[in-house]
């Protein structure tokens, strides 16, 4: 049979087996139809896949009158004073985001979509014990779906609430997974997401879990993948969804790649699925400590300021922040550069440097919210103070930062032909931190000795 990005693929529910399509927002539960009458559906229908479990009343409170625990926003310039100068000045600049615990979990709808191809021979027995200790850890707050897919997609589980009966179902759907057929990467991805989608009531937190072992044929495989991910984002399946893939083998590289690129998500390399069990233990509890997600900062340079560099990168000066958890932190450095006219500016004033616009999903209430905050400098005479003071702490945390972000950069450049690209960013890098105030720093000495090392074998290979 010839496959295309409109292939139909056919599951089974109960004895009935159905015709559908890869992009279909609904299932077909009449007789099979020929595939030339079909029309695929729009993915705004929310007719099928409705069956979940209700949610117990218990978990839908009224909305509390005491204001629940938000983010804390502070904004800082490593250097509080500047001298009024006509020359520009470059400004280390660090905003923080952190938050406190939390005093109970929350629930979650989690959707596992895993391989049952051929592939899988030889490591279902693993997989079918990872996702039983699973389940085991989840309460009755949770809701758990599960789908398999070969070269068609089967729903075994709806999503199933995980008190003891619903545990027994999920551990039944768990022991019917098989490993045979072909493999089609598209296919249970889809429909995973429609069973979020479809949901008629929603956790306050979403999560898909996607394993995949096998190989794709189809010419355009990597194409319908990406496809897939970027039709189904988190307003396709009403609200954030944190979508995990977990590759042991087959095209691991192209998914990975594409889940960069369709939307965002969490890649994990599990080999041979020995290490499975820890990985879902662990992508598990951080969902469960989530804080607040969709977290978005916008920089706004003011006046005569202009807006350097950012850690992580921005797009158009907004950047993407990942999931905040319980007494976490996330920060976000940057520069700022400006040439100041003592004409305007008067001494012992204060300068607006910089505004920031946090917006940001709070998981406790189910509501985006905002916060802004503007950073002020005091401006100084240069005769009148030397030297201008340093918040050193800010400032080693900010180099720290970017040393980060540096070195991921420096991963990400293609390994031919990029040498001296990376020598330049390291280098650069190094004589930046070498003339700072805090060159002399411990933390910074062993920073510097690791991007000494990284120049000379980069050098090395250069000659």
């Amino acid at each position: 049979m010839q496959f295309s990005y409109f292939s139909s693929y056919h599951a089974l529910e109960g004895n009935k087996r159905l015709d559908v399509y890869i992009n279909m927002g609904s299932r077909n539960s009449s007789p099979a139809t020929p595939l030339a009458r079909l029309s695929p559906p729009s993915l705004s229908e929310n007719e099928d896949f409705c069956d979940d479990q209700p949610l117990r009343t218990h978990q839908t409170p009224p909305k509390p009158t005491i204001p629940p625990a938000d983010i804390q926003v502070e904004l800082t310039c490593c250097y509080p004073q500047v001298h009024i100068s006509t020359a520009v000045q470059g400004l280390p600049c660090l905003l923080s985001l952190s938050c406190p615990g939390l005093e109970e979990g929350r629930g979650v709808d989690l959707v596992c979509v895993v391989d049952g191809s051929g592939s899988m021979r030889g490591k279902l027995d693993q997989l079918k014990s990872s996702l039983r200790l699973l389940v085991k850890k989840l309460t009755e707050k949770d809701r758990v779906a599960l789908l398999s897919f070969n070269a068609y997609a089967t729903y075994i589980c709806p999503l199933t609430l995980c008190n003891s009966a619903g545990k027994s179902a999920l551990y039944s759907g768990i022991d019917s997974l098989s490993a045979k057929g072909s493999l089609d990467l598209a296919s249970g991805l889809h429909y995973g997401f429609q069973v979020l989608k479809s949901r008629r009531q929603r956790n306050p937190l979403s999560a898909l879990f996607y394993l995949f072992s096998g190989t794709d044929e189809r010419m355009g495989a990597a194409l319908r993948f990406r496809a897939e991910l970027a039709l189904c984002g988190d307003m396709v399946c009403g609200g954030p969804v944190e979508m995990h893939v977990f590759g042991c083998g087959g095209e691991v590289a192209e998914v990975m790649a594409a889940i960069g690129t369709g939307r965002p998500g969490i890649g994990h390399l599990v080999g041979d699925l020995d290490g499975l069990t820890e990985t879902f233990g662990k992508c598990l509890e951080g969902l469960k400590v989530t804080f607040a997600d969709s977290i978005e900062v916008e920089l706004q340079a003011c006046g005569q300021a202009v807006l350097g560099q950012t850690y992580p990168s921005a797009q158009e000066n907004t950047i993407k922040v990942s999931n905040l958890l319980a007494n976490d932190q996330k920060d976000v450095v940057f520069t700022l550069k400006f040439p100041l006219n003592p004409q305007n500016l008067l001494p012992d004033s204060h300068f607006a440097l910089i505004s920031a616009k946090i917006a940001y999903r709070l998981i406790a209430t189910d509501l985006m919210q905002t916060q802004e905050i503007l950073l002020r400098i005091a401006l100084v005479k240069e005769m009148e103070i030397a030297e201008i003071r340093v918040n050193e702490t800010a400032l080693v945390r900010f180099y720290l930062l970017k040393a980060e972000e540096i070195l991921k950069r420096t991963k990400k450049l293609p390994e031919i032909g990029n040498f001296q690209s990376r020598f330049q960013l390291i280098t650069d890098f190094l004589t930046e931190i070498q003339s700072s105030s805090v060159a002399n720093n411990a933390q910074i000495a062993i920073l510097r000795a690791n991007f000494e090392l990284s120049k000379a074998q980069i050098s090395a290979e250069l000659t």
